[in-house]
């Protein structure tokens, strides 16, 4: 007889979220990272339960399972991104000091200003230029493609609004 690797596949998602409180109230903390990671978009809607579920996650790792951490907050935040919370993906990452990382989904996310702030606590003189240059790119990349010459000179950048006039 074959058993099943992932006991949680048979429940409910309320079954599977539940099932994860028991272990985080009983401080299993190992067992309640894998349950509350289990629990996917396929399983509930609803994006801001989702991201308190992960984040919950995230805190154990931190708190308790300081060895699963990082591998937590990277699963956290494709997540996250593949939910579209692309900003609570780059926080999460910030905290952890993944500052490329964050500047890339905040990138990803549209949110520039976010980004270059991120590039900006960056100490490596070299990576900070290469995360700031990366940031314009991306940002001018987003101005052309939506086509919006105001944008442009929003940014002080007369050249790519006077291409888009044309």
């Amino acid at each position: 007889m074959k058993s099943d690797s992932n006991p949680s596949s048979n429940q409910s998602p309320e079954q599977k979220l539940q099932q994860a409180k028991t272990w985080d109230d009983s401080r299993n903390y190992s067992k309640a990272i894998e349950g509350y990671l289990s629990i996917t978009r396929d399983d509930f809607e609803d994006a801001q339960l989702l991201e308190q579920i992960w984040r919950r996650a995230v805190q154990l790792a931190v708190t308790y399972e300081k060895d699963k951490a990082m591998k937590t907050v990277k699963i956290v935040c494709r997540m996250l991104c593949e939910i579209r919370l692309f900003d609570s993906a780059g926080e999460l990452l910030e905290q952890m000091n993944l500052f490329e990382d964050a500047v890339v989904t905040y990138c990803e996310g549209g949110n520039y200003d976010s980004a270059a702030e991120c590039a900006r606590l960056i100490k490596n003189p070299e990576l900070h230029n290469k995360l700031m240059d990366y940031v314009d790119r991306k940002r001018k990349e987003t101005i052309v493609t939506s086509r919006d010459p105001w944008a442009a000179l929003k940014q002080g950048d007369i050249e790519t609004a006077c291409e888009i006039f044309r």
